[in-house]
């Protein structure tokens, strides 16, 4: 599902003849060749590509969001979202109301939020409202704004260790840094915040709180 937000070149709000252009453009590019349904309503454009025997979910993210990119480089600013894929037609109701949840984590600005590349957990965090970023705590909060100011060097270092399963050696090797960076990192954040990222609590609060605090620079107006 896409809707026009306005027009690269001017910065207005689109009118609706975008729509139709964008309709046709979607119909006619990319792998499927006029395999895809296309139909402009109430502001949106709904399309339902046929995937081919050896696509799959990720092909069609690929494609749509490089028309995507394409329109906006041609003037047309979308937001597109993407639902996971329906099992006949029969599943085209559900798949249109993931595709407009999926809709409203796109930023205001456009850009394409696709179901099928996230986790539960990324879902989960984008879709946190003001209540979810009252309850982290301040302390971590006040860190992770400043750390991304500086360029996020503790997030990326949070991430690390967590995607290294806690080996702070592998997670330096991966960033590139020596061990004892990534040490010092890590008594930083806890020395600034009170959670010690080699528990398993503490280290799954900061990870919340890191993607809650994405989300909401991803999603904007629509949180």
């Amino acid at each position: 599902m896409a809707a026009c937000v306005g027009d690269t070149r001017t910065g207005d709000l689109t009118s609706a003849e975008h729509g139709y252009a964008t309709s046709a453009s979607i119909g006619i590019a990319g792998p499927w060749a006029g395999r895809t349904l296309v139909v402009v309503r109430h502001g949106e454009v709904v399309a339902v590509p046929v995937v081919r025997t050896g696509m799959d979910a990720e092909d069609i993210c690929a494609h749509f969001e490089a028309v995507q990119r394409r329109l906006a480089r041609e003037g047309t600013m979308l937001a597109m979202g993407i639902s996971t894929v329906a099992e006949g037609a029969g599943e085209l109701p559900r798949a249109y109301e993931e595709a407009r949840a999926a809709l409203d984590l796109v930023p205001s600005g456009g850009g394409v939020a696709a179901l099928p590349r996230l986790s539960p957990f990324d879902y989960l965090a984008l879709r946190a409202d003001d209540l979810a970023r009252q309850l982290v705590d301040p302390r971590v909060r006040a860190l992770l704004e400043e750390d991304r100011r500086r360029g996020d060097p503790l997030a990326a270092t949070v991430r690390a260790f967590a995607e290294a399963d806690l080996n702070l050696r592998l997670a330096a090797d991966r960033l590139r840094i020596h061990h004892n960076t990534a040490h010092y990192r890590l008594r930083r954040i806890e020395e600034r915040t009170g959670r010690n990222p080699r528990r398993i609590a503490d280290l799954l609060e900061l990870l919340v709180a890191l993607a809650i605090r994405d989300g909401a620079g991803e999603g904007g107006d629509h949180q």
